[in-house]
């Protein structure tokens, strides 16, 4: 019973450890998508701010 129970921890240990990590990465590359994204929407108001000039 006891040896169960200490599986089941580490098993539930594991998937949090699992879903840690996985948040870390979407983290970082959510923070990536957004430098991208920032630098392509100050590229396309510089684009149409030098349009709107001509």
């Amino acid at each position: 019973m006891s040896g169960y129970g200490l599986k089941r921890s580490y098993g539930l240990a594991g998937f949090v450890d699992v879903r840690k990590s996985f948040f870390e990465v979407f983290d970082e590359s959510s923070v990536v998508v957004k430098d991208l994204l920032s630098s392509i929407g100050l590229f396309l108001l510089l684009f149409f701010l030098a349009f709107s000039l001509y």
